[in-house]
């Protein structure tokens, strides 16, 4: 059986009786415990400890026969026009009275979203099915809105949170077309206390979007562990909280339901705001309202959410103006909600309490909220008074923003303004880290071996050239090369890093056209060393290569991690208790950039991953005379770079072509004609994407939020000449001239690549003309064998009814170059690629023909050949702008 270690996620196998365990994760170390049943078929339990388990087992006894006294107990609301049968729990609009009844996304300790009996289902996940790209593992929460899934994103290899919608909202044009304008607002923003929208997408008839996967626990699942909080730790909480709500302000985004389930603290402390602006948006338009039928449960994913009229939010944290229009709120309503959120976790109560929602709500509009310190003793009167004006009824006497919140939490905490000042302790700990870090005694024995590899396969290079031992030579070479590479694969793709998710979605990305061309020349390359006879070399120095990688990694690079692995949780120990004290994680990063010297990268890069590491290089990655400090694998950038860029331009293309598709069913709905839908969504799309790359590039986000958030998009009547021109991409061929067609397939990558595999087969056809081939040199190396090979003389193939003169262009050794550069070329598309480079596949077919007449040192056929290969870069990097 395999199980999936609850700290890190790894995923291994392991053999085991019924019984309860406690095995320890080879991947990360850390015990955890497992429960095997003795019953055939029963369900294995992982968590983090035995008494994880014990509690989340306590509580789903008690949780179910809440529900069962529930739904035995129908209640009816006081107020006659609200009379209503509860028929169950789930139904019940009743707030809750006590924190083990508050709204929740997940067991104390168990994953920030997840809800229900699916709790505990952390032993062999097996996949409940395929979502677009994504596979999904487990159910972590359900409500109104939708269903929140634990899903592996398979291009990248690594855990996210899908949230699908419900189909009752995708059949609303209106809701799904604002719905994707959101999303894709929401996931240009990035910051450390909001949770990044990573994805959106459909599947047939199924939205969706995915989202950063949290390691941790909500606030409310906090606070049924707890009870209450500390004062100062409910204040740091609620600073995290309020940093990364400010943010979202700034780009003209309120939230509209902050709550204890959806501010999540992670295992380093770090709250992060959830659900920002997504899926909430009944907020007046008819369309939607009517096809949700009057729904009770309408934004967020709880139960206990309500929906009055065009009422959105949780009661027990809703402002009093956004019980009346949820539409027509700003910022100041988030600051009411976290204010509501804050005095819950200071109290262990919410400000107000009845039995219906109603009554709440009209209680958070009349009655004046008790003081925090009348509940709960030792509450500082500073902290009170911040929470106090958080809480006022009117919006106008609140604090303005909630940049005034956070300036306010600091100021509570001790927090300066100004540029933040370590610890002596802190910063002489964070040297000391460092040079552990680097001068580990395994850093040091895998920096002795990778030099002494590398300089002995340069001089057995070296030494091979000037003995004439080419054989030497050529395999110093291929080792180094299948050495070298399966590392830096085997590396890449096992510790799961940057570089290995990149490549992995970039092969993912490929089409099958793609897949064939690359499939077509790994065995052209296959056939030419069978046809040489060089098989067994080939295959003994990739195996060699193989295992010298792989116990390079297996081995040395393990003990590296495991010395490095105690000073990388000692420094993350260090960095969470000055989070609990409320630091702002921009400073904290600013602060292990700053004060680690010379060589912080390899560490930086190891605490907060590598695009953290390549944005810290770009603000702090200077000395204190501005030049820039060492970069470690500096290599790879450039790589990643080129691998991101592709993977963007299909990505926006995708996005593209989706928020076009769900304009035009808006359109559609709205009574608009197919044609005009068509070429008004297109437009929509394009001047959004525009817009999109714009501000991108000047870093205004906020004004792109607030064009496609706040306000309605417009677009201008399309001319009559456009209307009847089709619009999706997959429409193009439909509508195009045979002509230009016949062109494209002709003149386009695939044709190049098809020619190319052509040429390639010709002359592996003639270059086996021979029955018997010619037998190694006693006293040559390999490249003596291949001239004498290349060189030998052969009759060119006949074969009727093509004429003579066709297989004497393409029985010569310049038609190989010919066929590999085509070959090659085929991955990119685009006619300008065919055109740059069909004079050089005319020079080099008819190089042959040139003679062998000495013009200087070498004869005009060695000359046309040289020439055509050097114009084949500068060709291909101006044929390529296409692609």
């Amino acid at each position: 059986m395999s199980v999936r270690c609850p700290h890190c996620e790894h995923k291994f196998a392991l053999k085991a009786a019924p019984g309860v365990y406690e095995p320890k994760c080879p991947d990360c170390g850390e015990a955890f415990a497992l429960v095997i049943p003795r019953e055939s078929g029963g369900r294995i339990v992982v968590g983090k400890s035995i008494e994880h388990l014990k509690r989340r087992q306590a509580k789903r006894k008690a949780s179910q026969q809440t529900q069962a006294s529930a739904a035995d107990a129908p209640t009816v609301a006081s107020n006659a026009d609200d009379m209503r049968t509860v028929a169950s729990a789930a139904d019940m609009r009743t707030v809750a009275s006590s924190p083990a009844e508050m709204p929740t996304m997940a067991a104390p300790g168990a994953d920030p979203y997840d809800a229900g009996p699916n709790a505990d289902g952390g032993g062999a996940e097996t996949p409940m099915g395929r979502l677009d790209g994504y596979e999904l593992l487990r159910e972590l929460g359900k409500g109104g809105m939708g269903c929140v899934y634990l899903a592996r994103q398979v291009a990248l290899d690594r855990h996210v949170a899908v949230k699908t919608i419900a189909p009752q909202l995708s059949r609303s044009p209106a809701f799904l077309a604002r719905f994707v304008r959101e999303a894709f607002a929401v996931a240009q923003l990035s910051h450390h206390n909001v949770v990044q929208i990573h994805d959106v997408g459909h599947d047939d008839d199924q939205h969706y979007f995915s989202m950063e996967y949290v390691h941790g626990r909500s606030l409310a699942d906090v606070m049924k562990q707890h009870g209450k909080l500390d004062p100062a730790q409910a204040a740091t909480h609620i600073l995290h909280a309020a940093r990364g709500l400010a943010y979202a302000h700034e780009h003209h985004m309120v939230h509209r339901d902050v709550k204890p389930a959806n501010l999540l603290v992670n295992d380093q402390g770090l709250v992060k705001v959830v659900d920002l602006g997504l899926v909430k948006t009944a907020d007046g338009e008819s369309d939607t309202a009517a096809e949700l039928g009057g729904a009770d449960t309408a934004g967020g994913d709880q139960p206990h959410t309500t929906r009055v009229a065009a009422t959105l939010g949780t009661p027990a944290f809703m402002p009093p103006e956004q019980a009346k229009d949820a539409a027509s709120v700003d910022a100041r309503a988030d600051i009411y909600a976290l204010g509501a959120t804050f005095y819950y976790l200071v109290t262990g109560r919410p400000p107000f309490e009845a039995r219906t929602a109603d009554e709440v709500l009209k209680m958070h509009a009349t009655k004046t909220v008790k003081p925090p310190e009348q509940r709960v003793k030792r509450v500082p009167a500073e902290l009170s008074a911040v929470m106090m004006k958080m809480l006022a009824k009117r919006p106008a006497d609140r604090y303005a923003t909630m940049g005034e919140v956070v300036s306010a939490l600091e100021g509570y905490l001790g927090i300066g303004k100004g540029a933040f000042t370590p610890r002596p302790e802190h910063a002489t700990a964070l040297e000391d880290a460092v040079d552990g870090f680097i001068s580990a005694p395994a850093v040091k024995v895998r920096r002795g071996m990778y030099i002494a590899f590398h300089l002995a396969a340069l001089l057995a290079t070296v030494a091979g050239i000037l003995l004439g031992n080419y054989t030497l030579t050529g395999t110093t070479v291929w080792l180094w090369l299948c050495t070298t590479g399966s590392y830096l694969a085997l590396s890449n793709m096992r510790s799961r890093s940057t570089l290995g998710r990149r490549v992995r979605q970039y092969l993912h990305a490929l089409s099958w056209t793609q897949w064939f061309m690359l499939g077509g020349g790994l065995v052209t390359v296959t056939a030419m060393v069978f046809v040489l006879g060089l098989v067994l070399y080939y295959l003994a120095v990739v195996v060699v290569g193989l295992g010298l990688a792989a116990g390079f990694y297996f081995v040395i690079d393990k003990w590296v991690a495991k010395q490095r692995g105690p000073i990388i949780d000692g420094v993350r120990r260090m960095l969470r208790d000055m989070r609990l004290r409320g630091l702002d994680e921009k400073a904290l990063r600013r602060f292990v950039c700053a004060y680690s010297g010379r060589r912080w990268e390899p560490l930086y890069e190891a605490l907060f991953g590598y695009e953290a590491k390549r944005e810290a290089r770009m603000h702090w990655g200077f000395d204190a005379e501005g030049n820039p400090r060492p970069r470690h694998a500096g290599w790879r950038d450039g790589l990643i770079d080129w691998l991101e860029q592709h993977q963007e331009e299909r990505e926006e293309d995708r996005r593209r072509h989706q928020l076009q598709r769900a304009e035009m069913q808006r359109l559609r709905a709205e009574g608009v004609s197919d044609m005009e839908a068509m070429a008004k969504s297109r437009q929509m799309s394009r001047d959004w994407f525009d817009d999109v790359a714009r501000y991108r590039a000047t870093r205004e986000c906020s004004a792109l939020a607030q064009v496609y958030l706040n306000q309605p998009v417009t677009v201008e009547e399309a001319p009559a000449s456009q209307t009847d021109e089709p619009i999706p991409d997959s429409w193009k061929l439909r509508r195009t001239p045979l002509s230009t067609t016949l062109a494209y397939w002709f003149f386009a990558g695939r044709a190049r690549a098809l020619a190319g595999a052509t040429l390639l087969v010709v002359w592996a056809l003639w270059a086996t003309k021979r029955e018997k081939l010619p037998s190694l040199p006693e006293d040559g190396g390999y490249l003596q064998h291949i001239r004498s090979y290349l060189m030998a003389d052969r009759q060119p193939l006949r074969y009727q009814p093509i004429p003579d003169a066709v297989f004497d262009v393409l029985c010569s050794q310049p038609a190989l170059l010919a066929g590999l550069i085509l070959v090659w070329s085929g991955l990119y598309q685009g006619i300008r690629m065919t055109v740059f480079l069909l004079p050089i596949v005319v020079i080099l077919l008819r190089a042959p023909f040139l003679g062998d007449t000495m013009w200087g040192p070498m004869t005009h056929q060695e000359w046309a050949i040289i020439g055509a290969l050097a114009l084949t870069p500068p060709a291909i990097f101006f044929g390529k702008s296409e692609y």
